[in-house]
């Protein structure tokens, strides 16, 4: 499957919800708490809803920054008692917004 592509003058809202092994919604152990985040925050940032939207145990939005390439976002579950919880992550193509601008290039002068 390839990988969602995100233009870098974009921003995309992200919600996530727990799932057993068969994919199914599940809950989160009670206090338990998630942290997502960027594995490069010059490619893309990760800024979360202070409340998840209804439904889910995170959300928020990935924001594009000015680098092209491909970043993987990571969602991390940590227990009450401090115990690693399920994890989960996508990969984000950031590519190229739509052109702005016409830029020159020059070649090296030559006599005439």
């Amino acid at each position: 499957m390839a990988n969602f592509q995100l233009q870098d003058v974009q921003k995309v809202p992200y919600q996530l919800i727990a799932v057993d092994a068969d994919g199914l919604p599940a809950s989160l152990p009670a206090g338990a708490t998630v942290a997502v985040s960027s594995a490069d925050p010059t490619e893309a940032t990760v800024v979360p809803d202070a409340s998840p939207v209804a439904g889910s145990i995170a959300s928020g939005f990935i924001v594009a920054q000015p680098k092209i390439g491909t970043v993987q976002i990571n969602a991390a579950v940590t227990n009450a008692d401090s115990s690693a919880g399920p994890t989960g992550a996508v990969a984000v193509d950031i590519v190229s917004g739509p052109a702005a601008s016409i830029a020159f290039s020059l070649g090296a002068p030559v006599a005439q």
